[in-house]
């Protein structure tokens, strides 16, 4: 597998990750060709690989790097926040099942 120097000199692999013809089936989540439609490997290469405009962009100055301790608290947020998501699921399927139909409480239910 070969590299391609991109016009601010940042050295990029030559493969089907670094093609603008590469896409994603949004059912499957699979890499699959734009030209072909068919399914790929990462490391697949074939004649028609044309370097992706992000990584042709890459190395220009327009982006912004973050430290490692932003991307960890990034990180550490997303985590903390899906665990909420999850126990308020966990939390409205337990007061569901608690319910009739009518909002009364069930035969064994919570008495008050």
């Amino acid at each position: 597998m070969g590299t391609y120097r991109n016009r601010w000199g940042i050295e990029i692999r030559i493969c089907c990750a670094s093609c603008q013809y590469k896409d994603y089936d949004k059912k499957t989540g699979e890499r699959i060709c734009t030209l072909t439609q068919r399914q790929v490997e990462r490391q697949e290469l074939c004649e028609e690989w044309h370097l992706s405009q992000g990584l042709e962009m890459a190395g220009s100055g327009g982006g912004e790097v973050k430290s490692k301790e932003h991307l960890r608290e990034k990180f550490l947020e997303c985590i903390i926040s899906t665990k909420e998501k999850e126990m308020k699921n966990e939390n409205n399927s337990k007061s569901d099942s608690t319910t009739d139909g009518d909002g009364g409480a069930l035969a064994g239910g919570l008495q008050g």
